[in-house]
């Protein structure tokens, strides 16, 4: 009898753990997918959602004023942008530092073209699965996400720019 009531504990916890786990990959960022739509509130004021961009080809950049890659990655960024913003590429910084007021001396030592948008609650960064710092996700004209790169390395940005081209260039 004891042994029964042991089995069907099991039977129930591993259903559970079962359902927690299609859950988990059912709501996981992949390549191919649709893009969660996420409004951001930006710096310098008003919003940006990704549905209001659908048409363009959207690099989400996922950064802190804490993150020592960030600092090597927002030249490669905003040279990106620079060179590629009249052609349909939109980059948005997203900060996710919990009082807004800590990005400003990093923004002030690493000055950028592109805007910035505030995550303080993290509800946006959540909902992108965000595991590594910084993280990008390069959005399709149809709101499908194409590229997910995680972390920052010297080299990285021929990745982005051969990324980048080939959205620049579909049709």
């Amino acid at each position: 009898m004891a042994f029964n009531v042991f089995v069907n504990h099991c039977r129930k916890i591993a259903g559970i753990w079962l359902l927690l786990v299609s859950a988990a990959h059912s709501m996981s960022l992949t390549v191919g997918r649709s893009a969660p739509d996420v409004s951001l509130p930006l710096a310098k004021g008003g919003q940006v959602s990704l549905s209001q961009l659908r048409g363009q080809i959207v690099l989400l950049n996922f950064w802190s004023s804490w993150c020592g890659p960030c600092r090597e990655e927002f030249p490669v960024l905003d040279a990106l942008y620079r060179e590629h913003h009249e052609q349909g590429l939109v980059l948005i910084g997203v900060d996710i530092d919990a009082y807004p007021e800590d990005a400003l001396p990093f923004l002030r030592k690493h000055p950028i073209s592109f805007p910035i948008a505030r995550d303080s609650d993290g509800a946006v960064s959540s909902r992108f699965l965000l595991d590594s710092m910084p993280m990008s996700v390069l959005v399709d004209r149809r709101g499908n996400i194409r590229w997910i790169h995680r972390g920052f390395n010297v080299g990285d940005d021929r990745e982005y720019a051969a990324q980048v081209d080939a959205l620049l260039r579909e049709t």
